[in-house]
């Protein structure tokens, strides 16, 4: 009864299996895309347990993401990360903290450079205005003082 109103589904395991092979992570904003489309592409198929899923999963996120979760993964394993051990919650969670990470850092680091690029405004300001009062002071020409002399009718 389901082909009568669906039709055949095979066309459509192609397309998920061309939809998932070419998905991919370009910006830590797309993430959470990223994470509900591969697992719900993931999740349809046969062999969704394989472990180069799961590594296809890591492969395809941002290199800063990717080679920092590798890493973390590498010292707490001793170098091999075995996925086929790993759940995908497990590899998702630990993904989203690392990611959390590098975004607080970029954030620091964005405004640790805007705060220098303030103090360095600030300082060329101020450089700026004492520049400006010493080219005033010995260029303009200084009006000689009045002497006032007291003369006194008693002379």
């Amino acid at each position: 009864m389901n082909n009568n109103f669906i039709g055949d589904l095979s066309h459509l395991k192609d397309r998920n299996s061309e939809l998932l092979s070419n998905l991919k992570c370009k910006k830590l904003t797309y993430f959470k895309w990223y994470k509900d489309i591969f697992m719900t592409r993931v999740m349809q198929r046969l062999d969704n347990q394989q472990p180069f899923w799961k590594e296809k999963f890591l492969a395809r996120l941002p290199t800063l993401l990717r080679d920092k979760v590798r890493n973390q993964k590498g010292e707490t394993y001793k170098g091999i990360i075995p996925y086929e051990n790993l759940t995908y919650g497990e590899l998702i969670s630990f993904t989203q903290k690392e990611g959390l990470k590098i975004c607080q850092d970029l954030k620091l680091q964005k405004q640790l450079k805007k705060k220098n690029s303030i103090i360095m405004q600030k300082n060329w300001d101020l450089f700026a205005n004492i520049l400006m009062y010493l080219l005033f002071r010995t260029l303009l020409p200084t009006k000689p003082k009045k002497s006032f002399k007291y003369f006194s009718s008693f002379h």
